[in-house]
């Protein structure tokens, strides 16, 4: 069917041009203009195209994919479709409360339907897997090779080439800093450890080459503590499945004791040298425990939401009250920062997001493979919201690829068994 391929086509020239956006173009040029519409506190472009996705990708659904079965026991549907409808009531119910007009309280929140790209990327996905995996990786690797470049030029030269976005450069001239594309190349080595885990197969040696770079950026030049503990936590756990591959079980549960007893240990002394409660960045650490106390305090600010899409930002940042004057941020909290906007709706998406998860999980993949899952989508819970508007791009993203690697890889395992 014609239209069938032409609108393949389409959403795969959307999907290039959103990962574009989502790396700034490799931050090589930029204006303010372009930053009004596509920084990382603005998603104005990518709303757009999402939209135009979701509309090219409507059409072809409804008369194709709505009646696959596969596509009715993906789980990820319902998810996405309470998370639209909460982000619905709390938007009729901030506009009530907070006595505003609902195109400001849109505004306001624009960018949560983003998460709706989830619905044509998966579709993307289940026909090109390839296509979308290479991509990806791609990306992947020339975004880092230009932050690496900027490292470089940073230590020998003392200045920036690269064009970042109005928070990335108040970041760097306020701690140094460069924090631009880090959330990106999180998922990369998440997805590219995943697809290397599910293959049965070791990395090739320029994704060895991606991650160690990975680690030397993100440790001297992100310093992003979160995301570099996220990224050797999911290539420790790799590493260490790999490792008792052909040991018997017995030998197998006693490699498993000593190396989790060393794992803990090289957790607990990374965890002490990022100094997430001492040294020069402790405030940050004791302002996030203040706004976690904070927020759990104000769930039912609104009785049946938290403080939803609020233009007072003074009770979302908690009035400025944190350690050395420090101002609290949702974004900086995980998803404790989801559910203080959303209040027991947040709560009833946080219980929804486990028990489809679980469900998930029970079909995809070895223990190592569950484990990797678990340690990158939960583990930023604790302080990365993927609800954050600088990441939930990523967020359908991630589903779409868990969809397409329990797709493509049982498929795979099924032919195999048949020959």
């Amino acid at each position: 069917m014609l239209s069938f391929k032409i609108n393949i086509i389409f959403q795969k020239i959307l999907y290039l041009i959103l990962l574009l956006l989502q790396v700034n173009f490799f931050n090589l040029f930029g204006n303010q203009d372009f930053y009004q519409l596509n920084a990382d506190n603005s998603k104005i472009i990518i709303l757009f195209l999402v939209a135009a996705s979701c509309v090219l990708w409507a059409p072809v659904a409804f008369s194709t994919f709505f009646k696959a079965k596969g596509y009715v026991k993906n789980p990820f549907n319902w998810l996405i479709i309470s998370f639209l409808l909460c982000w619905v009531a709390v938007l009729f119910g901030s506009s009530s409360v907070y006595q505003i007009s609902l195109g400001k309280t849109i505004n306001l929140s624009y960018y949560y339907p983003i998460v709706a790209y989830f619905f044509p990327f998966a579709w993307l996905v289940k026909i090109d897997f390839s296509f979308v995996l290479k991509s990806l990786k791609i990306f992947a690797y020339i975004d880092l090779l230009f932050m690496l470049i900027q490292d470089l030029v940073l230590s020998f030269g003392g200045r920036l080439f690269l064009s970042l976005d109005p928070f990335g450069q108040q970041m760097f001239m306020n701690t140094g800093r460069i924090v631009a594309g880090t959330d990106f190349l999180l998922f990369a080595c998440f997805v590219i450890i995943l697809a290397r885990k599910l293959n049965h197969t070791l990395p090739s040696y320029i994704e060895v080459v991606f991650f160690s770079g990975l680690v030397f950026h993100l440790f001297f030049f992100a310093k992003s503590r979160m995301i570099l503990l996220l990224v050797v936590a999911i290539i420790t756990v790799a590493i260490f499945f790999n490792s008792s591959k052909k040991f018997t079980t017995p030998v197998r549960l006693l490699f498993y004791s000593f190396c989790s007893v060393g794992i803990l240990a090289l957790m607990n002394m990374l965890i002490a040298k990022m100094s997430f409660f001492s040294g020069d960045r402790a405030a940050s650490g004791q302002v996030r425990i203040q706004a976690i106390t904070y927020y759990l305090n104000n769930l039912g600010l609104n009785k049946w939401f938290g403080f939803g899409f609020t233009p007072f930002f003074d009770q979302i940042g908690g009035g400025g009250q944190g350690v050395d004057g420090g101002v609290f941020y949702t974004s900086d909290v995980g998803m404790i920062g989801l559910v203080a906007i959303f209040g027991a709706l947040g709560v009833f998406f946080v219980i929804l997001f486990l028990l489809i998860f679980i469900r998930f999980l029970r079909s995809f993949g070895d223990f190592s493979v569950k484990t990797i899952v678990i340690v990158y989508i939960f583990g930023q819970w604790i302080s990365l919201s993927s609800f954050d508007i600088s990441r939930i791009l990523i967020f359908p993203m991630a589903l779409g690829f868990l969809i397409g690697f329990r797709d493509h890889f049982n498929l795979r395992d099924s032919m195999l068994k048949d020959s």
